[in-house]
């Protein structure tokens, strides 16, 4: 008797392999692009609290990006300003394009989740405005359906899609 694989165990082994593969890598990818946008989520919050209370410490103020993160006078990790252009590294080629403003009563913040090397591949853009005091919440699927997956869960949570 001969020792080792027949030609059929193998193509069964490469058949099992391959088929674990086609399952498992979606799910990889959608983990991937929840727990991106878990940390733009996150990151929101963050500057959502910050927001609130230079609103209750100054009330309506006309004020951009980078003064109004410094003005917050709290850290948010993660994010990277220049004079008026925020941004955020999310990994995998991913990026957050931040804009941040305060203009009379209403202050906003607003991130564009974006693969730079493809600007055709924009994931969702996140929209959170502070109108006299009340926050409201809007997510925009752009191109991909991962963008789209997203905000349909945000809706179940009391986002409004548009």
């Amino acid at each position: 008797m001969e020792k080792g694989f027949t030609l059929i165990e193998l193509l069964v082994v490469v058949l099992i392999i391959g088929i674990l593969a086609a399952v498992a890598v979606p799910q990889y990818t959608k983990a991937v692009d929840k727990a991106r946008f878990t940390q733009v989520l996150t990151m929101m919050d963050s500057l959502k609290k910050g927001i609130d209370t230079f609103y209750l410490a100054n009330g309506a103020v006309n004020i951009l990006e980078k003064d109004l993160l410094d003005a917050m006078d709290i850290e948010v990790t993660g994010i990277n300003c220049t004079t008026n252009t925020c941004t955020s590294d999310l990994g995998g080629g991913w990026s957050v394009g931040w804009s941040i403003r305060g203009q009379q009563n209403l202050y906003l913040v607003y991130a564009i989740i974006y693969k730079p090397s493809d600007s055709s591949n924009t994931m969702f853009m996140l929209q959170e405005l502070l109108m006299n005091g009340k926050w409201s919440r809007y997510c925009v699927p752009q191109s991909s359906a991962a963008g789209k997956t997203m905000c349909d869960q945000l809706t179940q949570n009391g986002w409004t899609t548009n």
